[in-house]
């Protein structure tokens, strides 16, 4: 569903507001074409059986009227016991253009993630025990998971070679759940 990722480091308060004076990173979704029809597919497979399938289509409609379509699923069985994790993420986009120098996309955002459900491991003594290693301190019982909805509505307008103003409206709704264990403690009176 992305078409770039763009990192400015350094300070960018003066672009992008006083909360990014180590920097800001943009993620730049990919957005409807009126040239042609393009089709995109990817997959993969690695470790943990991680698995990965992701394709998108889009193009014209018409002269006036493009549209975008994406979807992406990932799965894995981590590399700690109960450490697996999945999501999907789907994004549709439709843009208006009654000439060149006016347009107004419509775009929806839908992502669902459930992550790991492990927070690390306690050390003993200071030190990583090797007999801890892939072991799931956090409680059985676990739940992890987000699911975001956002919404756009992008206005562009190119009055003159010299003016351009864009105005974008934003409707965000999320679900975040949280029910695990996110601290661990060696107990050497115990040794547990």
């Amino acid at each position: 569903t992305v078409e770039r990722i763009e990192v400015l480091s350094g300070p960018a308060s003066v672009l992008y507001g006083q909360g990014a004076l180590g920097g800001a990173v943009n993620v730049v979704s990919k957005t409807p074409s009126f040239a042609d029809t393009v089709f995109d597919a990817q997959t993969s497979y690695g470790s943990q059986a991680t698995k990965h399938l992701a394709a998108g289509i889009g193009g014209p409609i018409s002269d006036k009227i493009a549209y975008r379509i994406d979807a992406s699923w990932r799965a894995s069985d981590g590399y700690v016991q109960r450490g697996d994790s999945r999501s999907y993420a789907i994004s549709g986009a439709i843009e208006f253009r009654p000439s060149e120098a006016f347009s107004i996309r419509l775009r929806n955002d839908y992502g669902n993630s459930r992550p790991t459900e492990y927070f690390g491991t306690p050390l003993i003594n200071g030190v990583l025990d090797d007999r801890n290693q892939g072991v799931n301190y956090n409680v059985a019982d676990a739940s992890l998971y987000f699911r975001d909805n956002r919404s756009l509505l992008t206005i562009d307008w190119h009055p003159s070679e010299a003016v351009t103003v864009v105005n974008t409206a934003y409707r965000l709704s999320t679900r975040r759940f949280f029910k695990n264990l996110e601290s661990y403690a060696f107990n050497a009176v115990v040794g547990l």
